[in-house]
């Protein structure tokens, strides 16, 4: 009767902790997609750098988002193809990039 007890206590406690304001954190998510800068819709890769700048590569390349917008390179920057497989950051904070056609960094 007494441990009965102790656990319908232990249960309104419960219950009095959550009701008086201990509340859920609350996640800002953002939709990031192609009208919001990124340069395809198909994400193959993603990775997080020491600066807090989040790296997504794509089959049309490789994008960095700052929580403000997004920097694309391609081809045109120096990798040897647009379609990025994986992503790794080095000890230095450099990242090796494959691609189709290789790694690049």
């Amino acid at each position: 009767m007494r441990f009965a007890l102790n656990i319908l206590l232990l249960l309104f406690w419960f219950a009095g902790l959550s009701a008086d304001g201990l509340q859920a954190q609350r996640l800002g998510v953002k939709n990031l997609s192609i009208q919001s800068g990124l340069s395809q819709s198909v994400i193959t890769a993603i990775a997080q750098d020491r600066n807090g700048y989040v790296w997504i590569g794509t089959e049309y390349g490789l994008n960095r988002y700052n929580r403000h917008g997004f920097v694309t390179f391609t081809t045109t920057e120096g990798l040897g193809h647009n379609h990025i497989h994986s992503l790794l950051e080095l000890a230095d904070g450099r990242f090796l990039i494959g691609t189709t056609m290789g790694l690049n960094q």
